[in-house]
Formats: structure tokens, C-alpha cells, sequence
């Protein structure tokens, strides 16, 4: 098992153990992708990584790249994922090799993460509330409500 892969499934086995350690609820609260990206205003770096196991990642620092792609997934719906929904989706899809992960950072990424999102060529867009993943408690996650194909395509991740 290669490093990268072994630490994909040390962080679903944490992620479910977190979870399962938690007393939170998970009453399907629904948001916006927009509400789960802290402090918009400060983001000036973006980290994209694609893949799962042979993972690409760029940093970019284009003030009009990153003002586009957050107007983009702002008004996303999203509701919140109960552990096992969050387990369910996840698994079969950790590994896929499409997936697009896009972290948020201030200034640059030795900062404080401002905000997490994942993609993929489907549409489906899960984003992570990043308060809760500053806290104790488990980190709680957010599923797209429909599916955003038009999201991966505005990331420019075809053909990569």
C-alpha cells in the first residue's frame, strides 16, 4: 500500500472514529457552501490537489481565479451528513481519482485554513464546516443537495 493511499484511510478511520465519539447532532441541517468558507474576504491562496493516490496539487494566488470560483460554489445548497451518511458516501469514493479537493487558505498555506471543498466530475460537491474542524468534536461534513458538473469543469481540472 503506498504512503498516500495509507493515509486516505487513516483519515476515514479517524474521520468515522471522531465521529462515532461525537455527540452532535446531525438533524440534516442544510446551508450553503458560501456559509462554510470562513472569512472570504482574507482567502488569497488556493491549493487545488487532484486525485487520491497519484495526487497533483497547485497553489494559486490569482486574486480573479479564486473571486470567480468562490461566486461559483457561494450559493451551493448544501445539508449536513449524519456519520453514517458521511461513511456511506465517502468510502467508495476517497480513492477515485477524479476527485478534486480545493483548500482555502489566507495569505498563503503555512496560514490558517479558511475552508474546505471536494469534487467530483459528477457534480457532487462536499464541503467541510471548518469551525467544527478547529474544535473537539467531529468534523462535520456537507453534501450538495444536486449535482454541479459545471463546478469540477470551472476548476479546469479536464485532462489532468
Amino acid at each position: 500500500m503506498t504512503g498516500r493511499i495509507l493515509i486516505l484511510l487513516i483519515t476515514l478511520v479517524l474521520t468515522v472514529f471522531i465521529t462515532g465519539c461525537s455527540g452532535m447532532d446531525t438533524d440534516g441541517k442544510k446551508t450553503t457552501v458560501g456559509k462554510l468558507i470562513l472569512e472570504q474576504d482574507s482567502i488569497t491562496t488556493i491549493t487545488v490537489v487532484s486525485g487520491s493516490s497519484k495526487q497533483t496539487s497547485i497553489n494559486i494566488d490569482d486574486s480573479d481565479y479564486i473571486k470567480k470560483l468562490l461566486d461559483e460554489v457561494q450559493d451551493i445548497p448544501v445539508k449536513r451528513m449524519s456519520k453514517d451518511e458521511d461513511i456511506s458516501f465517502m468510502k467508495p469514493r476517497i480513492q477515485d481519482e477524479a476527485m478534486v479537493s480545493v483548500y482555502f487558505y489566507e495569505y498563503d498555506t503555512s496560514k490558517s485554513l479558511k475552508g474546505a471543498i471536494f469534487i467530483w466530475p459528477d457534480g457532487y460537491v462536499y464541503a467541510v464546516d471548518s469551525e467544527s474542524m478547529m474544535g473537539n468534536q467531529r468534523t462535520v461534513s456537507y453534501l450538495s443537495e444536486s449535482k454541479y458538473p459545471e463546478i469540477y469543469d470551472c476548476i479546469g481540472v479536464e485532462g489532468e
